[in-house]
């Protein structure tokens, strides 16, 4: 008996972290902007792309909040599983099973690649957004959520820079909140946020992300860029 009252405590537990009454000062901040930058009409259902890292899973949260706020079911979880590590579909299938016990349900999409040629790094991004225009029209919606936060900006603003990127390259920019391509926004409503405030939500809802070693292959260009910005905040 005390084991079932246990497990439905739990439960109630899971359920009560998607409240719209969000108790938590830095989640509930973090949660009305997002809920500011979507709430537009012209957006017809979402794809929230999971990756499954801590920026991805503090969307799914912000999202799923949203969905049950304003009772709207036409929210759709989608993860790619591209297969470019070994543990990746292991890792696919823990991800899927932790957000349904958080009443996410998240479609694992796999890239079944019919070469034996080694998959890239652009080819998985190509074939990311070539899943998610495909989805999107299957389901006729028209947004898909990224979980791009404000470092990012930053960090990519400066790589650009560093490569040698022309004007257009860098004016691009100014866009990178909602842009549109094939008919369907691609919206970043994450932008205002930090890295760390991301790993906040994500922390104390799921205590769960996936770290991806492939992201460590920039990480020389990026404690670049992050000098750069350092001494930049210095100067202002």
């Amino acid at each position: 008996m005390k084991k079932k009252s246990s497990s439905v405590k739990r439960k109630n537990l899971k359920n009560s972290v998607f409240s719209p009454q969000i108790k938590d000062k830095r989640i509930k901040k973090i949660y009305q902007r997002f809920e500011f930058l979507i709430k537009q009409k012209e957006f017809k259902g979402y794809l929230v792309a999971v990756s499954g890292g801590a920026d991805s899973l503090a969307l799914a949260y912000l999202s799923k909040c949203y969905q049950i706020k304003n009772k709207d079911n036409n929210f759709h979880y989608v993860h790619v599983d591209h297969k470019l590590r070994d543990k990746s579909s292991k890792e696919a299938g823990t991800l899927k099973k932790i957000l349904r016990k958080f009443r996410i349900e998240c479609k694992i999409i796999t890239w079944k690649k019919k070469t034996n040629t080694k998959k890239t790094q652009s080819e998985s991004r190509d074939y990311r957004f070539k899943v998610f225009d495909g989805f999107c029209k299957t389901k006729k919606i028209n947004t898909l959520l990224l979980g791009h936060h404000f470092d990012d900006f930053q960090e990519n603003f400066f790589i650009r820079l560093l490569r040698g990127s022309g004007l257009k390259g860098l004016v691009s920019f100014y866009n990178y909140r909602n842009l549109q391509r094939n008919n369907i926004n691609i919206v970043r409503p994450l932008l205002d946020f930090s890295k760390e405030d991301l790993l906040y939500v994500t922390k104390n809802i799921f205590n769960f992300y996936i770290d991806d070693p492939s992201n460590r292959s920039l990480e020389y260009l990026r404690s670049r860029v992050r000098f750069m910005i350092n001494n930049l905040k210095k100067m202002a």
